[in-house]
């Protein structure tokens, strides 16, 4: 799971919870990208935004085109268990 889930310069709404799995991302006006912090419960786990690898900790640019309706953070465990957080 996501022990933590930092976004600067926009407000994740409800603010963020290990235990919920969907969120609304608020973005301030013309505002088209946002810096996310996805952090693991697990020094082990791995972390994957919509299907691509990040590290865990490490801050990832995510480019948000009126297009984009979602984006989807997958925490895989070292015992392959998943569980994924999504906002729109």
């Amino acid at each position: 799971t996501l022990s933590n889930l930092l976004v600067a310069n926009a407000t994740l709404t409800p603010g963020f919870s290990p235990s919920r799995t969907d969120y609304v991302l608020h973005l301030p006006d013309r505002r088209s990208s946002v810096a996310i912090t996805p952090v693991a419960t697990s020094s082990r786990a791995r972390v994957a935004l919509d299907s691509v690898e990040v590290k865990s900790g490490a801050a990832v640019m995510l480019d948000l085109s009126p297009e984009r309706s979602s984006v989807v953070f997958e925490v895989r465990s070292p015992d392959d268990q998943r569980r994924s957080t999504r906002w729109q």
